[in-house]
């Protein structure tokens, strides 16, 4: 949300699990494996559990606000797209920047504000 936090709903009791706070407005989110992803317009994507609302890694690499993430699952790696044009491969097994994607002449003049995985095609 624009007031920097995620709530974390029960949907059969309709109760307030967790309430989970980021140094801005929030962007984007994508589940997995029981961790909860966001992303954020202080440009650093979190990962929490889900269960716990314990923040578990943030992964640090753009140079302005993200936008969008996606999953390729059987790789564990997640990708970034942000404001600065860029978008990252992070490791999360190690929760950790593999790379920002191409070369600097490569990436968007803009931001990057949708993409999608289509097998080993991004």
């Amino acid at each position: 949300a624009e007031d920097s936090t995620v709530r974390v709903w029960k949907l059969k009791s309709m109760q307030l699990s967790h309430t989970l706070n980021h140094g801005a407005g929030v962007t984007s989110l994508l589940f997995a494996d029981g961790s909860l992803f966001s992303g954020c317009k202080d440009s650093v994507v979190r990962r929490w559990d889900v269960g716990t609302g314990d923040l578990l890694a943030t992964m640090d690499g753009h140079e302005n606000k993200g936008w969008i993430l996606c999953l390729l699952a059987k790789r564990s790696e997640l990708f970034s797209g942000c404001k600065d044009g860029t978008i990252c491969q992070w490791d999360l097994k190690r929760n950790a920047l593999i790379r920002i994607m191409g070369d600097p002449e490569d990436q968007h003049e803009s931001g990057v504000t949708c993409f999608m995985l289509y097998g080993e095609t991004l």
